[in-house]
């Protein structure tokens, strides 16, 4: 029997600017939840320092790098 997943909650966030640094685990936008700082790939009408959003994500874990930089994947998105 397959179950209905429940919606995550929306999180406010605030797009806090562009990680110009290259390194592996780098990258990408800073993205503050909370406290808690994240990396994620930002749609470009949101791609601008201090945007305040709602956001959906969850966390990236797909390699060893995205995992250690803290990345995050942003399910949805809009402005708040």
């Amino acid at each position: 029997m397959a179950a209905c997943q429940p919606i995550a909650p929306e999180q406010a966030a605030v797009i806090t600017g562009r990680d110009f640094t290259f390194c592996g685990a780098c990258g990408g936008w800073f993205v503050l939840v909370d406290t808690l700082t994240f990396r994620a790939e930002v749609p470009a009408e949101f791609a601008k320092p201090t945007t305040p959003v709602w956001i959906r994500y969850e966390k990236d874990e797909s390699d060893g790098l995205k995992k250690a930089g803290h990345w995050i994947h942003i399910k949805s998105i809009r402005s708040r």
